[in-house]
């Protein structure tokens, strides 16, 4: 259960600070095809890949 919490907290933060907006508004502007279909994910599996990139 407590992981649950974390993953809804880092979302809702993100999403408060307008950073997963961005992110998907840059990704949807992107020339290559690939970055425009992870745009339209959910905002938990966007923050999950953006993580994983950064990490």
């Amino acid at each position: 259960m407590f992981w649950w919490a974390a993953v809804r907290d880092d979302v809702c933060t993100n999403l408060d600070s307008g950073a997963l907006s961005l992110s998907r508004r840059r990704l949807a502007q992107s020339e290559t095809e690939r970055f425009r279909r992870i745009a339209i994910l959910t905002d938990v599996r966007l923050l999950d890949l953006l993580t994983r990139v950064v990490a």
